[in-house]
């Protein structure tokens, strides 16, 4: 038997599936760490805003209200010893920028105070920080700051990161493949155990062993549907031989579907017919009509099948080789639950050696096997038959004769001679008498010639 090879393995697909679930895992933890972190920066960003400018707010006093320019050197510097902080613009209360800061000392343009809805959201442009909080002096609004800070991206933390993350990676699938070939053996062990037992059976050809196993779980109910499944078998197959003998009788048979496509065939049915299975298989059975039976035959054959779910009778089909034989065929519907066809079946036998023993038999009840001319009883019943009718007007004449010493010829010469004889006779009466209604042999040497007819007017 061919065995199909399998390109896969439970071990294979065990590292991936641990793999995957690893490295999903992973990623979801890392990529909650990273969320979490971002959100952490922009919040200790608003906190440091907060608190920035509650720390430089006398300083902002100072440039707004009395108007020190030596002040904005101050706040220059102070702001220089935070590293994260990029840009710096302070506002008045109405919204007039009157003092900027850059860590890199460059220039750059102001943007216009947004209204109030939008100063109080926070805005990332990839590593810029963006945010808005209020000048105030002792409880007296000053005006307002805005910040921009550096921030880390999530491109960043994966750079940054990225030895740790590719050292975990192979971590995670050397971890995956020790656990996958760790629990590849333990869950294939029972599965291999069953298919080594198995193949055994396939050898040995015998579906009565049983499997057992001590795993008290899926594979536990495994085993138990498989002797199920051989039970089933068993009793299947037995079953199918009962079915086999019954169907490799002495009589042909064929097994068709709803559709009178034909399924099976047996032995018989190839010596009877000539045809072997696969020269019929899945044709009509009408590949053996004889042609000589009309279309109203067949449909009153179906009618019956219709309503009774059985036909038998006697019919004429066509041998392989073109002759045709008669048959006595039986057909029965096998219906399903529901009552309709599902199969046909059908048995039949050839009837042509009985009806060449019945002609035969017909043919010694009414002639001579020696000479082959009408004997006694055909040719008094055939006379008798006429007369019984009287219609014909006509003159008619029965000639009646024997064979002088015939008795010393037969002990003369042998019965044998004696036979030859009348066989010769026999033939001489049927080429001088070719208008004769009959030419019989009576008894032993007795013969007799028939006119139904030599004169037209009794009268």
């Amino acid at each position: 038997m061919h065995k199909v090879k399998y390109k896969g393995s439970i071990k294979r697909r065990l590292t991936f599936i641990i793999l995957f679930v690893t490295f999903l895992v992973g990623s979801i933890g890392y990529g909650s760490f990273s969320y979490r972190y971002l959100k952490d920066q922009q919040e200790r960003a608003v906190q440091f805003a907060q608190a920035m400018s509650l720390s430089f707010s006398q300083d902002f006093a100072k440039l707004i209200l009395l108007n020190k320019v030596s002040t904005a050197a101050d706040i220059s510097s102070k702001l220089a010893s935070f590293p994260r902080l990029e840009f710096m613009v302070l506002y008045t209360v109405d919204k007039r920028p009157i003092f900027q800061f850059s860590r890199d000392e460059v220039s750059f343009s102001v943007d216009p105070l947004p209204s109030d809805a939008q100063r109080e959201a926070v805005t990332q442009e990839g590593g810029h920080l963006r945010l808005y909080t209020d000048a105030i002096y002792q409880e007296t609004p000053l005006g307002y700051v805005q910040l921009t800070f550096t921030v880390e991206t999530i491109q960043d933390l994966l750079k940054k990161d990225r030895n740790f993350l590719v050292f975990s990676l192979l971590v995670m699938f050397l971890f995956s493949y020790l656990l996958a070939s760790l629990f590849s053996k333990r869950f294939t062990r029972p599965i291999l155990e069953l298919v080594s037992s198995l193949e055994k059976i396939d050898v040995v050809d015998s579906l009565k062993q049983r499997f057992s196993t001590k795993e008290d779980n899926e594979f536990g109910k495994l085993y138990d549907e498989v002797n199920t499944m051989l039970e089933r078998i068993e009793s299947s197959q037995e079953k199918q031989r009962i079915a086999a003998t019954a169907f490799e009788t002495q009589s042909g048979m064929t097994i068709a579907d709803a559709d009178q496509n034909i399924l099976q065939v047996n032995s018989a049915f190839t010596e009877i017919t000539g045809y072997e299975p696969d020269e019929v298989i899945g044709k009509n059975p009408s590949i053996l009509s004889s042609g000589l039976h009309g279309e109203s035959y067949y449909r009153k054959m179906y009618e019956d099948l219709d309503v009774y779910h059985y036909w038998s009778g006697e019919i004429y089909n066509r041998h392989k080789d073109g002759t045709v034989y008669p048959e006595h065929l039986t057909i029965q519907a096998v219906l399903d639950e529901e009552g309709k066809v599902i199969y046909y079946v059908a048995s039949f036998t050839d009837l042509t050696l009985q009806k060449e023993t019945e002609e035969k038999l017909h043919y010694l009840t009414q002639y001579d096997t020696l000479t082959g001319l009408v004997n006694r009883e055909l040719l008094t019943q055939s006379l008798q038959q006429h007369l019984d009718k009287r219609e014909s007007e006509s003159w008619g004449a029965l000639l009646c004769f024997d064979i002088q010493d015939f008795k010393m010829i037969n002990d003369a010469y042998g019965h044998t001679s004696g036979d030859l004889l009348l066989q010769e006779i026999a033939n001489r009466l049927r080429n001088d008498f070719r208008d004769s209604e009959l030419i019989g042999r009576f008894s032993g040497d007795e013969f007799v010639v028939w006119f139904s007819a030599i004169g037209h007017n009794k009268e």
